[in-house]
């Protein structure tokens, strides 16, 4: 990535990945991405599937490195207080119904996401895997980073890193 425009969000930490990556991060509005790409303003860019597949990127990009160095998950939230007065029956119900929620939207995510991969193929995009490794370890300085300025950065990043064993 040494030296590439990317498009990303203005996010501070998506800079500093990028950054560490070698690529130059370049915060600019999803909306101008397509013109962006086109006009050599950016180099490539950084979305999800969906994004890249409804705004038809795959017009102006001919490849795509499958990366995996962003997951958005979704939550189910409620307060701690008002889950509390709920009775144990109920809670049991929420519980319950947001694991087989969760395993739902695996499922239709993946399944998606080949579908997606497809298309983009057929539109004539090449798709590769890259090298995650590499960027698992590119990303160290920016772990360090994130515990050391983040309260309990150390217990945040252990516990997502275990819910991807």
């Amino acid at each position: 990535m040494k030296g590439l425009k990317i498009r990303t969000p203005s996010s501070s930490w998506r800079l500093k990945m990028f950054k560490a990556w070698g690529a130059n991060p370049t915060p600019i509005p999803f909306g101008d991405v397509f013109i962006g790409l086109r006009t050599g303003v950016i180099d490539g860019q950084e979305n999800p599937l969906t994004n890249i597949y409804a705004a038809k990127l795959q017009e102006v990009q001919k490849y795509l490195s499958i990366t995996n160095h962003v997951y958005s998950p979704a939550y189910l939230t409620v307060g701690k207080n008002t889950y509390q007065k709920l009775p144990e029956n109920v809670r049991k119900i929420i519980e319950t119904g947001a694991k087989e929620a969760q395993t739902w939207g695996y499922q239709e995510a993946e399944k998606r996401e080949s579908e997606l991969e497809k298309k983009l193929v057929e539109s004539g995009m090449t798709l590769n895997n890259a090298n995650i490794q590499a960027f698992i370890e590119a990303s160290q300085p920016i772990y360090d980073e994130f515990i050391s300025e983040v309260p309990n950065g150390k217990e945040l990043l252990e516990k997502m890193k275990d819910t991807l064993k």
